[in-house]
């Protein structure tokens, strides 16, 4: 597995956390710009990326020139709605105050039609996409009563895409 990053701390903390393990590395790379031939992976992961990308079909595009016939893309990013807005850019500023000002803009979010055409131009059918949201538990209560996310905070799946949604499509051959 190989993961890359421009930010230079984002690879310090994955390589952290990695854990040394020898089938896995980090590089710091331009995911605009892969510095790997074309059909060089099996499955390329857009994960908690495309809302912080001015060109996401770009990157939808890299990533799918990356991918082995058949090879599955997938992806997490946020919908452009209210709901997203209220979540990813209003509570993540009370509850990640430790968070760069503007991690999320919601001008970047991207509705689920809108990745379904990127990939499609790009040669690659979205398969399924699912909604996910906030569990709504103790650290969800407990992280906005102390204003900072508990380490138990999570994710849970939904039917609704309004806030965020999690899918994977196949490269055509």
């Amino acid at each position: 597995m190989h993961g890359i990053d421009l930010a230079r701390s984002a690879l310090a903390v994955a390589a952290r956390r990695g854990g040394g393990k020898p089938n896995l590395s980090f590089a710091r790379e331009d995911a605009l710009a892969l510095a790997c031939p074309d059909e060089s992976y099996d499955a390329v992961l857009l994960m908690d990326f495309l809302e912080h990308v001015d060109r996401p079909a770009a990157a939808v595009r890299e990533a799918a020139r990356a991918l082995k016939p058949g090879g599955l893309l997938v992806f997490h990013t946020f919908n452009r709605t209210f709901v997203a807005w209220a979540l990813a850019v209003k509570a993540m500023a009370l509850l990640a105050r430790d968070a760069p000002e503007h991690i999320h803009v919601q001008d970047l979010f991207i509705k689920p039609a809108e990745l379904r055409a990127m990939a499609a131009a790009a040669g690659v059918d979205v398969v399924a996409v699912s909604g996910l949201r906030p569990r709504l538990d103790r650290a969800f209560f407990w992280s906005l009563a102390h204003r900072r996310v508990h380490p138990a905070f999570a994710f849970t799946g939904t039917s609704s895409l309004a806030a965020g949604y999690l899918g994977h499509g196949r490269k055509r051959p």
